[in-house]
């Protein structure tokens, strides 16, 4: 069975659950879809706010304290929840054991594990940490250090006028010496000559000059224009189609 398929059947179990619990005996196919999608919806809002708890708390995974704080902004009680568990499970439903609450949130929140602690290592579990002076004896250990969000570091701004102009020159003298090394660089693979010699139009210009019967150097000042001029035309003739 596909993915996709097992949730869809999930789904379509809740609504119809919720439905029969608020006495509906029958609904409609395009109902029962809409109410798929608020279900869908609601999910991911409940799950959204949870995580968004735990990263509060500088954590990635989400503890039972995280899902107790969603459940009380969403004004859901657990004595409600408990009602209605009894309810869907049936009145000669009975646990055939206790377990106490510390049980069930030391197995909730537990993320150490032997693979885990051999993949990370004692530099991330925090197995070879000694107990802080300042962290008291009766309370609990504190989270592996994976678990932990880095924190952002925020650059502090100078106000020191001697020391802004001090970096400010520093920083210019870096970008003088990166312009440098470009110009270099350039230079070296023949990037950038200074006389590159003439263009195609350039040497038609110096030949129709010559037919004139004009000497080659009096061309030195008009050399260019015939560019120019072409590129003048084309803008011009793009403009007007």
């Amino acid at each position: 069975m596909r993915e996709e398929r097992f949730e869809k059947i999930l789904e379509r179990r809740a609504v119809v659950e919720i439905l029969q619990s608020v006495g509906f005996s029958s609904a409609m196919k395009s109902s029962i879809m809409a109410l798929e999608r608020f279900l869908v919806l609601y999910i991911m809002k409940i799950l959204d706010r949870s995580l968004r708890f735990a990263f509060l708390q500088r954590r990635y995974k989400i503890s039972i304290y995280d899902i107790e704080l969603m459940l009380f902004y969403e004004g859901i009680k657990i004595e409600s929840l408990e009602i209605e568990m009894k309810q869907r499970i049936g009145r000669n439903y009975e646990l055939e054991k206790d377990e106490s609450i510390s049980k069930a949130t030391s197995r909730f929140m537990n993320t150490s594990s032997a693979l885990v602690e051999k993949l990370l290592g004692p530099e991330l579990t925090g197995i070879n940490d000694e107990r802080p002076d300042y962290h008291l004896s009766h309370l609990p250990i504190f989270p592996p250090k994976h678990t932990y969000m880095s924190t952002p570091v925020y650059v502090q701004r100078m106000t020191c006028p001697h020391k802004i102009r001090e970096l400010s020159a520093k920083q210019s003298r870096l970008a003088e010496n990166a312009l440098w090394k470009i110009i270099q660089i350039e230079n070296k693979l023949n990037l950038h000559k200074i006389n590159q010699g003439p263009i195609k139009q350039d040497e038609l210009f110096l030949k129709v000059w010559k037919d004139m019967g004009y000497e080659e150097d009096a061309c030195r000042p008009y050399e260019g224009l015939v560019n120019w001029e072409t590129s003048r035309y084309t803008r011009q003739l793009r403009n007007i189609l």
